[in-house]
């Protein structure tokens, strides 16, 4: 739902510009970072090669406005260690009534996941790669620079995240 006055404050997903378009394959993601893995698997995410293995035959597709994600320096698959990827991403609430911020959107993972928002667990989960999970967090912003993490566990083999994120807030101006 859309609250009277509200307006954007982020529109973004894994594996585009920070404008919105679709990145390259292999493309380093600027919006999102890997700030915690197994064996230094941090920094950097990429997006993954669009027409191979496991996109094709195992994951849900990429989509017009996002896709999917893997650690850099993974295997052409998106294969890595076994363990917890924490994906990265930021937003910025100054100037906006948090009581009126929320954000909507879909995630996938391999293999499960859930949402941590400036430290604090939110409660949503994923538990896979087949299909997307809605998400809507409404609660536990903070003024200025939020931290939104999402933490995906790595079973074995090809890991990745697939996030599309859409923010909306009332400026205080308006509330």
């Amino acid at each position: 739902s859309y609250s009277y006055g509200a307006t954007d404050f982020m529109t973004h997903g894994t594996g585009v510009t920070s404008a919105g378009v679709l990145l390259g394959d292999n493309a380093i993601d600027p919006n999102f970072t890997i700030v915690a893995g197994p064996g230094g698997y941090t920094g950097a995410a990429r997006a993954l090669t669009a027409d191979g293995y496991p996109i094709v035959g195992a994951w849900v597709g990429n989509n017009a406005t996002s896709r999917w994600i893997v650690p850099v320096n993974s295997d052409g698959d998106g294969s890595a260690p076994a363990g917890n990827y924490t994906y990265r991403t930021t937003f910025n609430l100054t100037g906006f009534d948090l009581a009126s911020a929320k954000l909507t959107g879909f995630w996938a993972t391999d293999n499960s996941g859930y949402i941590v928002l400036n430290g604090v667990v939110t409660g949503s989960t994923n538990n896979g790669f087949s299909s997307v999970t809605a998400l809507t967090i409404g609660s536990g912003f903070q003024a200025g620079v939020n931290t939104l993490d999402f933490v995906v566990n790595n079973g074995g083999g090809p890991t990745g995240l697939l996030v599309n994120l859409s923010g909306t807030a009332v400026p205080l101006a308006l509330s």
